[in-house]
């Protein structure tokens, strides 16, 4: 399959399941309100933290070597497992210790729940990796898509029942249990051959730095609701966490879903830097396409979108979700940095990388916490526009390529998505005496993505066509004299 196809894959795939998560997580929020959403967030925290240690870039290396044995299969499987069953006897044991620094014992049983799962992770991790690997992104999407709707559609029954812890939780026990199954039975011949003990030697190294740089880069998305939930609460910490999961959505799922994809496309080039500079100022240019409007659509339409769609309740969402958004647009671009430097082999430099980003966020974040969760915001922007412009610097070095260039594939994105804000701002002000939030929002929502594609047209269309021709490429074939 293309890289083309793969990405189309990849990013659907990941879309979908935002799509799926944020509707689901919009019912569940008029249900539970923000407390719950606190309380959930304060327990994953440490629990998703025992899951990036589980995957101790062993899936990482399973994409990366260039001669992938029978016998590497079955041995990074093994160390996975054995690994895993340590990181949950670790969680259980610290539960009540975390449920005393937050003095909240609903966290115990969430960590309890969330402990299952993790075992159940520890058998999907490789499996996962087998795929992405053979390039089989549409069956990793059909199945994580659907295993989402039947999570979801189960989250909501509980909720309705009035069971709002497990209603929350579901998701990090089903989730799994169901994945490991399906793609363990998928690979289960390729994982139950004799383990050579020997390689071991070889899968460290690479794993130890790469799970270096998760480790970090962990503590670097994830210090600021350990913060906010000790400091500030969990009411506080529900308000964040809603605006971040917005935010996090074109770091997470669309410029991630890119990412998955153009690691083994890199890995196979990391010694050709052409190739490679090529590679990058493309996923710039596609990532920026969808980046720049949904994430400064969204800012300009937030008072609407928070209170038309989560209700009043969640009002005070709104300021943080502005800052967010544009913390969002900048790491969506560090992710795709974060992997570049992984898949040239030089995992070293991203986990230096990574050090310094923790250290500048921790003397950042701290004080701000005396003006409150604003300025906790604020000090998670300065922290991640720094540690940008420090990888940026480091990749061009590296590559041996110019600023220029990378300015370049995504300028006439900014600029269309500017011609797009100003338009949704005017039509949203004259609109906002006469609708309700909800109306107003649809109404600018839809105006938006007419304005955006026009502007996008006129200003940028190579890549627009080439976008929508990789959605619909039977349909397009007309503009493929005009392209060239």
């Amino acid at each position: 399959m293309s890289f083309k196809k793969n990405s189309f894959w990849s990013i659907s795939n990941m879309i979908g399941i935002q799509i799926i998560v944020l509707l689901t997580n919009i019912v569940l929020a008029r249900l539970v309100g923000p407390d719950i959403f606190g309380l959930l967030s304060m327990a994953t925290i440490f629990t998703n933290f025992m899951f990036v240690i589980q995957e101790a870039g062993f899936s990482s290396y399973i994409i990366y070597v260039e001669d992938l044995k029978p016998k590497l299969l079955s041995t990074s499987f093994l160390l996975n497992l054995l690994f895993s069953i340590i990181l949950v006897l670790i969680l259980l044991s610290l539960t009540d210790v975390i449920v005393d620094f937050y003095s909240k014992g609903e966290v115990g049983t969430i960590i309890r729940l969330a402990a299952i799962g993790l075992f159940f992770e520890s058998i999907s991790v490789i499996n996962r990796a087998i795929l992405m690997r053979q390039k089989k992104f549409k069956k990793l999407a059909i199945m994580d898509l659907s295993i989402e709707i039947i999570v979801s559609v189960f989250s909501v029954f509980l909720a309705f029942r009035g069971y709002y812890i497990f209603a929350v939780t579901a998701k990090l026990v089903i989730r799994p249990v169901l994945s490991s199954a399906i793609l363990l039975a998928h690979n289960y011949q390729k994982l139950f051959v004799k383990p050579d003990f020997k390689l071991v030697k070889d899968i460290l190294p690479y794993s130890n730095r790469v799970l270096g740089i998760q480790i970090f880069n962990y503590f670097n998305s994830n210090l600021d609701y350990i913060v906010i939930g000790k400091i500030l609460g969990s009411t506080s910490l529900g308000y964040y966490s809603l605006a971040y999961n917005w935010g996090y959505l074109v770091r997470g799922y669309i410029s991630g879903a890119v990412a998955r994809v153009a690691f083994p496309e890199i890995s196979a080039n990391q010694k050709n830097n052409i190739k490679v500079e090529q590679i990058l100022t493309m996923l710039f240019d596609k990532v920026s396409f969808f980046v720049f409007p949904i994430t400064m659509g969204l800012f300009v339409v937030a008072p609407e979108f928070i209170s038309g769609i989560y209700g009043d309740q969640w009002s005070q969402s709104t300021p943080i979700l502005r800052i967010l958004l544009i913390s969002g647009i900048i790491g969506a671009f560090g992710s795709i940095g974060s992997m570049l430097l992984k898949a040239i082999g030089k995992p070293e430099i991203e986990l230096k990388v990574s050090i310094v980003s923790l250290i500048v966020f921790v003397m950042c974040i701290v004080p701000a916490t005396r003006y409150g969760i604003i300025g906790v915001c604020y000090s998670v922007l300065f922290s991640i526009s720094l540690i940008f412009l420090v990888r940026s610097i480091l990749i061009i070095k590296i590559l041996k390529s110019s600023l220029k260039t990378y300015f370049y594939s995504f300028g006439l994105n900014i600029f269309s998505t500017l011609c797009m804000m100003i338009v949704v701002f005017i039509v949203k002000n004259m609109l906002d005496n006469y609708l309700t939030n909800t109306l107003v929002l649809v109404t600018s929502i839809l105006i938006g993505v007419i304005c955006y594609i026009g502007f996008a047209l006129r200003f940028n269309y190579r890549t627009t066509i080439s976008v929508v021709n990789s959605f619909y490429p039977m349909y397009l074939k007309v503009f493929h004299k005009k392209i060239s």
